[in-house]
């Protein structure tokens, strides 16, 4: 829009000299070639704008409902979640530094500090992922940060999560075996099992956040002229189509079943 400004001027003095030496014949002349620059400047413009928000050019753009338009930007996604991740922020952080310094210094059964030094740094890795959330939301849903954050993000929010529930599940697990079979559990080798099952759970994290990474998570919305991260997408294409697929999945084997 700047080079609009910049050229009009310009043009409108090209034109003064025009009428003044070859009459109203080179004025239409003139014109003409003014109108089509400024289509082409008009063009470029928004074609830059399109790259810039990762839509490209033959995507149309997206129609959200009512009910979407409402959740953008309303109080619940711009203050209230926003609000409930930062306080998680601020508690959780500091907290799951200090049980990792603990673990560090006094440990009592290496087992059981493998298992908790993971799920503290399952913790953080969510928490970081919070903070950015908050960021976003906190913004009226306009992510800035550009698409490959937008990826690292959302796939460290999924993938810490799955990680955080299965571990305390493999931590319940273990409790169970003590209490329940304390002879059969005096009998495993504690400390090799549990480095197998934290090596598991590190390479069920690496499998879940593959999706979120493949595919594009930042869209452009004309009707809220801003970008949103991973809260609209094109379901109708078979790339998104199979990131429903994969989350729903992974929600229920890697969050309900542990939870249960």
């Amino acid at each position: 829009m700047r080079k609009l400004f910049i050229l009009l001027p310009l043009f409108a003095l090209f034109i003064h000299g025009t009428l003044q030496k070859n009459g109203k014949k080179c004025v239409k002349i003139t014109l003409n070639v003014t109108l089509n620059i400024i289509r082409f400047q008009v063009g470029t413009t928004a074609a830059s704008a399109l790259k810039r928000n990762n839509v490209s050019d033959n995507q149309p753009l997206q129609q959200l409902s009512d009910t979407a338009v409402g959740y953008l930007n309303g109080r619940l996604s711009t203050t209230v979640i926003p609000v409930i991740y930062l306080l998680a922020v601020i508690v959780g952080i500091p907290t799951n530094i200090i049980i990792l310094c603990l673990l560090a210094t006094k440990i009592r059964k290496v087992s059981s500090a493998i298992l908790y030094c993971s799920l503290a740094t399952f913790d953080l890795f969510l928490l970081v992922s919070l903070f950015f959330k908050a960021h976003y939301h906190l913004l009226g849903n306009d992510w800035v940060l550009g698409e490959a954050a937008c990826k690292a993000v959302t796939a460290c929010f999924y993938g810490n999560l799955y990680g955080s529930a299965l571990t305390l599940a493999c931590i319940a697990v273990k409790r169970y075996m003590a209490v329940v079979h304390p002879f059969m559990y005096k009998t495993l080798p504690k400390k090799r099992c549990t480095a197998w099952v934290v090596l598991a759970l590190w390479l069920a994290f690496a499998a879940s956040i593959v999706p979120e990474l493949l595919v594009q998570q930042t869209f452009w919305v004309s009707q809220l002229n801003r970008t949103t991260c991973h809260d609209v997408m094109p379901l109708t294409s078979d790339s998104h189509k199979f990131l429903l697929f994969c989350t729903l999945t992974l929600a229920v084997l890697c969050l309900l079943v542990p939870m249960v």
